[in-house]
């Protein structure tokens, strides 16, 4: 929707965040990855793929490249963030614990 669009461009102006495309030589993307990265860590947010291509896994793919990169780079964590999601657990994550950090001003 339009309003989810201007809600990712305004992400996108964060420090830190990223969106990582998985293009076909030729054609539009067939998998998104919008996260955030420090100089330790990068963030995956918000992945998506192509519906019409789910039967080659692009989002798999992308994380896989994600993972690649952040070993490229020095960086100690990829962080799939909160959630159970099976495919957080397909690709290896581990659960644990969160907490809610309230302060009194």
């Amino acid at each position: 929707t339009e309003e989810m669009e201007a809600f990712f461009a305004d992400l996108l102006e964060l420090e830190g965040a990223c969106l990582d495309l998985l293009m076909p030589e030729r054609g539009e993307p067939v998998a998104a990855a919008f996260g955030f990265r420090d100089d330790r860590a990068y963030y995956l947010y918000n992945p998506a793929y192509e519906p019409a291509a789910a039967d080659a896994s692009p989002g798999v793919l992308l994380v896989d490249l994600l993972v690649r990169r952040c070993l490229a780079e020095g960086l100690v964590r990829l962080d799939l963030l909160k959630g159970d999601e099976a495919y957080k657990f397909r690709l290896g994550a581990r659960a644990r614990p969160l907490f809610v950090v309230e302060g009194r001003v």
